[in-house]
């Protein structure tokens, strides 16, 4: 009986656990695509409900999930930048107290999670951050910051998948089941010891990329510009999603876990 109570209290502490452990997965080969394969154009993934981001050298692309009437559909946009620096440097901040291990061929690799991963000089002195948000409205956005000698028109990418609608500063996005809109409600220029709001908006290049832009002087300032994804749902389906497949309860998707030194 004692040890059944064991099992029942690690089962709990384990769910509401995993309620805690969001965070970018570092991948390191166990993610696949369609045709069970390793997809090592992923860098990292983040799993939420009815979507995943994923991270690649080019940029990010989200892949959302709908259950209709049985049937699961996806949809894949991609946010692709344009000319960016080959060299950047990728930086793994905030690293979660949990991890997964992964299994291949016998051999037992550990998989870590992080809160905010940053590409960093991605442009020259321009980063670009991705970032884990705990309000569930917002689970996920990123920013571009601007050190002093960067260049806001050198950010420049396009979106394949979709045809976005740029209106009122705003990429409307229609996905084939709801929408996804992405704005700009806050950039900012740092100074020592506060910030000054400023406004920055979207644009289209002459080479039809999708850009930034302001009518601030913001030269050899830090800048930080604030975009904000948003999906505007319909329904979706509430599982998450390890390799790529829906599974109804994450934790039994792993082979092993270990918590503060004790493992099961």
């Amino acid at each position: 009986m004692k040890h059944l109570y064991s099992i029942i209290f690690f089962l709990i502490f384990t769910i509401f656990s995993f309620a805690n452990t969001l965070g970018f997965e570092k991948n390191i080969g166990q993610i696949v695509n369609q045709n069970n394969k390793q997809n090592t154009s992923i860098l990292y993934t983040l799993k939420l409900d009815g979507f995943n981001v994923n991270l690649n050298k080019e940029g990010f692309n989200y892949d959302f999930y709908e259950d209709e009437n049985g049937v699961l559909k996806t949809h894949r946009i991609e946010f692709r930048f344009k000319n960016y620096n080959p060299n950047f440097k990728i930086i793994q901040s905030n690293q979660i107290d949990y991890f997964e291990n992964y299994i291949l061929k016998s051999e037992d690799f550990t998989i870590n999670f992080y809160q905010k991963i940053i590409y960093k000089n991605f442009y020259q002195n321009i980063d670009l951050e991705f970032y884990v948000n705990l309000d569930s409205n917002k689970p996920f956005e990123y920013n571009f910051v601007l050190h002093p000698g960067s260049n806001i028109n050198d950010i420049q990418f396009d979106i394949k998948g979709v045809k976005e609608k740029l209106r009122a500063n705003q990429l409307d996005i229609k996905l084939r089941f709801g929408n996804l809109v992405e704005s700009l409600p806050k950039s900012w220029i740092e100074h020592n010891n506060k910030s000054e709001n400023i406004s920055v908006e979207y644009c289209y290049h002459q080479n039809s990329n999708i850009g930034l832009q302001t009518n601030q002087n913001i030269t050899n300032k830090k800048v930080v510009i604030d975009p904000l994804p948003i999906r505007k749902w319909g329904s979706y389906l509430s599982k998450y999603y390890f390799n790529g497949y829906p599974t109804d309860n994450h934790f039994m998707s792993i082979d092993r876990v270990k918590f503060h030194g004790n493992e099961f």
